[in-house]
């Protein structure tokens, strides 16, 4: 099935990026399985007019899987986001010199002169966020001034985060923000930080729309800090949809947050062609009345899980 993915423009960076965005994760084999070849895979969402691929050094061989897949596509043709600052799950370093010792790993990997996006990433983890006012951010800027960074900005979980941040010194100084999991069938508070973020000129990418997998007819990661009480209610209701053959609730889930989103983009993992056509298919098209009310129920039965935190 074909359809237009339409674009947006990402805050005040005159960054157009597609409304459903690439999330590269899955390429990368460590959280999630590979499907399909990586190079295939994003031949394909290219294919379909999405042009914005997100991943991060955090995300094992993503970045050089998306590298190797991007070779060969004219620069303008794609929009790129990496992070920094998060080597592993419990180790951090959000230093000027590990910034640009990691900012000039990933130019290599990537196979890229510059970078479209860089994010400070899961920023939450420290327990004090002054020095990424004080010190991470300016870093940022100094590679944006020399050309080496588009836009700069930060993700990470909890909502409170970012005002912390934004309104901090040298706040002004963040293009864009990444919030995943608050968009979707459990929580839905996103918009409001957009409202905020709107306020700020700040630009807004969405991610996580299967709430970290915890949306979709299998089992959720092993890794996934949802209660198992959450993770039982999602599988009963993936099953129900299963046995009386209504639509998957991944593609429920998916389009629930398509709606929804007030981002300029909403970041969806995909790791094989298969998976592209079937987002680029739920993208373009529209919800059935019985869909939008099943959507609805669904929402309602989970709403009571709204502020448990998954990550």
């Amino acid at each position: 099935m074909s359809c237009s993915i339409i674009k947006n423009t990402l805050g005040r960076t005159g960054i157009r990026v597609a409304k459903l965005g690439f999330g590269a994760a899955p390429l990368g084999q460590k959280f999630y399985d590979l499907k399909g070849d990586p190079k295939a895979t994003v031949a394909s969402a290219l294919s379909h007019g999405i042009n914005y691929f997100d991943t991060s050094p955090y995300y094992g061989a993503s970045e050089e899987a998306l590298g190797k897949a991007l070779q060969g596509y004219p620069r303008d043709s794609f929009v790129v986001s990496t992070k920094v600052g998060r080597l592993a799950e419990d180790k951090f370093d959000y230093s000027p010199a590990w910034i640009e010792k990691s900012v000039e790993k990933s130019l290599k990997l990537l196979g890229l002169s510059h970078i479209d996006i860089l994010l400070l990433h899961d920023v939450e983890f420290l327990p004090d966020t002054s020095s990424i006012n004080e010190v991470s951010l300016p870093a940022l800027q100094k590679l944006k001034e020399r050309g080496v960074v588009r836009a700069i900005g930060f993700s990470c979980y909890p909502l409170e985060t970012f005002p912390q941040i934004l309104d901090g010194p040298n706040g002004e100084l963040v293009d864009v923000v990444l919030s995943y999991a608050h968009n979707n069938l459990v929580n839905a508070t996103l918009p409001c930080l957009d409202i905020y973020l709107q306020g700020k000129g700040v630009g807004l990418i969405d991610a996580s729309p299967l709430a970290l997998g915890l949306l979709r007819d299998d089992p959720p990661p092993e890794w996934h800090k949802a209660p198992p009480e959450l993770r039982s209610e999602c599988r009963e209701i993936a099953e129900n949809l299963r046995k009386t053959g209504w639509t998957p609730l991944q593609e429920i889930a998916l389009k629930f947050s398509l709606r929804s989103t007030p981002a300029s983009t909403l970041l969806v993992g995909m790791s094989s062609p298969e998976e592209v056509e079937r987002n680029v298919a739920t993208f373009g098209r529209a919800s059935s009345y019985a869909e939008f009310e099943l959507a609805q129920l669904i929402r309602d039965k989970l709403r009571h899980w709204c502020f448990t935190s998954l990550a």
